[in-house]
């Protein structure tokens, strides 16, 4: 998940960064609205989250169309029809009063505008890896970085990335990835090197039990 703070709140930034780091968001901060063209179109967001200081100020967004682009959250620190109607008008996916801001509810938020768009089965956090694994487009993101795998070099990620520290069965990991079809034992340990190799430079490790399975970790 790739987030963009639009905020100059020391406090706000604050919290911000430590909800990031600990759900392993891939984030980015700007400090006002004058850096946001070059953020979104070079860190390519999520979702952007945009702290705007006054009613006016929403003219701005809707003129440059960025909440077109990105699903968007407005911040503000009055509660105010005014305001309300304003940011949805301008095209906002929600609103967040800043007297309210908490890492908590920021995390609430995130996570519920990912189930209201169907994207929480389909992207799959993985926070004490670092991993996100979009299983519509088959894409890797490692801390943030963009890691290339093969079709079955993904099916086996996704069926290591377990929640725990947990091996995971030979046999249900062909299953997971090469479902009824006859492979060779040999074949899965080619595809395992394969993918060890690509995922060691981000500091991640697959270990083996011999006679039992493969598990995903750290590698330090």
């Amino acid at each position: 998940m790739k987030l963009l703070l639009i905020s100059g709140d020391h406090q706000i930034i604050e919290a911000f960064s430590l909800e990031a780091e600990a759900q392993q968001w891939s984030a980015h901060i700007v400090g006002d609205r004058t850096e946001v063209l070059n953020a979104v179109r070079n860190f390519d967001p999520d979702m952007m989250i945009a702290d705007v200081e006054s009613v006016a100020a929403l003219d701005w967004w809707q003129e440059q169309g960025l909440t077109d682009l990105k699903p968007t959250l407005f911040m503000h620190k009055e509660v105010s029809e005014e305001f309300l109607y304003r940011s949805f008008e301008v095209g906002a996916d929600g609103f967040v009063p800043k007297t309210a801001f908490s890492r908590r509810y920021l995390s609430a938020r995130v996570n519920a505008y990912l189930r209201r768009q169907g994207l929480a089965d389909a992207r799959r956090f993985v926070p004490r890896l670092g991993l996100v694994l979009d299983s519509q487009r088959y894409r890797v993101e490692v801390k943030g970085q963009g890691l290339t795998l093969t079709l079955t070099e993904y099916k086996i990620l996704r069926a290591l990335s377990t929640d725990n520290e947990t091996i995971v069965d030979r046999r249900e990991i062909q299953s997971q990835v090469f479902g009824e079809a006859q492979i060779s034992k040999r074949s899965l340990d080619v595809h395992i090197c394969a993918l060890r190799k690509k995922l060691r430079p981000y500091d991640l490790d697959i270990s083996s039990v011999r006679g039992v399975g493969y598990g995903l970790g750290s590698l330090y």
